[in-house]
């Protein structure tokens, strides 16, 4: 289990996470989650998962990851979030 680091302190919300990584687990995955505070003090949680295996998986997601949370920070718009997700990744 992994306890991730830098999930915002917010004086109306406990937020806990955690990540189950299996047991014979060898290579980094594509699986991420995420909590935006977004620009009107509301939260965003975020969910994402590229498939495979390995380096490739996890840099992808990565650059997921970081997409999909500027375009929440810029406007809250979950939607233009999203879009820009798909832009990048038909770019990748």
């Amino acid at each position: 289990m992994v306890q991730p680091a830098g999930l915002p302190v917010l004086p109306s919300i406990d937020i806990y996470g955690r990540f189950c990584v299996p047991d014979d687990a060898v290579e980094p995955g594509g699986s991420w989650f995420d909590v935006v505070v977004l620009p009107d003090d509301r939260v965003a949680l975020v969910v994402g998962e590229v498939p495979g295996i390995g380096l490739t998986a996890a840099v992808t997601a990565a650059q997921m990851r970081g997409v999909i949370r500027a375009g929440l920070r810029r406007d809250g718009d979950a939607v233009d979030a999203l879009q820009l997700g798909d832009i990048h990744a038909e770019d990748t």
